[in-house]
């Protein structure tokens, strides 16, 4: 589905909320093949949107994994409302009411967001919404200082946005995101570039298929193999100690030069 963003910026900007901005966004979320939402583990999404005062770490990783479970069993098209998570869950109505409670709702819907249970942005205001879609369109030409001034945001206001773990855990995964679609395209013309004939990208391409290495690489991979073979000679008598320094030679090797 292509969103209509524009009309996402028409709403006003009193109304900021949730339910105006998601109506703009479709009605669908992705699942996977098993039906469970895509987006970040759980293990995660605790890290990234802290809980509400009075529910511990353990109580939020339930609530949202109850959430989870609950998304599925309904293909992701019941609302997740108070009553309903209570009915599936064993945590106790004090949990749900604090996570209910209208101070801490954008912060439950931002976790819910991460986990891919609700659109991107939601607990986010209008404003925050409109820079994070803005932001991270790669469509979008200029610096972070040029889409702030053409947002009409002060550098301040947007350092304090990144501190409020709802906005800064948005943007992250929305970055993330970006980079993950971006590998098929950027493979793709990097392939293409390759055929055309362009050094660069041949050079390139064989790096990351394993076909190449920089002179300096084969010059380390030579001497690393010249020393194990002289401390097969010498510790011949020493099979343990030789894997053990064989094995933290291989892990040198990986930390300084990758595995190609």
């Amino acid at each position: 589905m292509t969103h209509d963003w524009g009309a996402v910026e028409t709403v006003g900007l009193e109304s900021g909320k949730a339910k105006a901005i998601a109506a703009a966004l479709g009605d669908r979320l992705p699942v996977d093949a098993v039906g469970y939402p895509i987006g970040m583990p759980t293990e995660r999404a605790v890290k990234a949107v802290r809980p509400p005062i009075g529910v511990s770490g353990r109580e939020w990783h339930t609530a949202l994994e109850a959430a989870t479970e609950y998304f599925r069993l309904t293909s992701g098209m019941a609302e997740l409302t108070k009553p309903a998570l209570q009915s599936c869950s064993e945590l106790p109505s004090r949990v749900w009411d604090l996570i209910f409670h209208e101070d801490n709702l954008d912060t439950w819907h931002a976790a819910l967001a991460l986990k891919g249970m609700m659109k991107k942005g939601s607990g986010l205001t209008f404003e925050q919404l409109r820079a994070l879609r803005y932001l991270t369109d790669v469509t979008n030409k200029g610096d972070l200082a040029y889409k702030l001034r053409k947002l009409g945001v002060s550098w301040e206001v947007y350092q304090n946005w990144m501190r409020d773990a709802k906005f800064k855990a948005q943007f992250q995964a929305a970055a993330e995101s970006i980079l993950d679609e971006a590998q098929a395209p950027v493979a793709i013309a990097l392939a293409k570039g390759a055929i055309d004939g362009k050094l660069e990208n041949i050079k390139y391409f064989h790096q990351i298929t394993g076909k190449y290495q920089s002179q300096d690489s084969q010059n380390v991979e030579k001497f690393m193999v010249g020393l194990v073979e002289i401390l097969q000679g010498e510790l011949s008598e020493y099979p343990d100690l030789l894997r053990t320094i064989a094995g933290r030679l291989t892990a040198l090797k990986d930390r300084t030069m990758g595995d190609g």
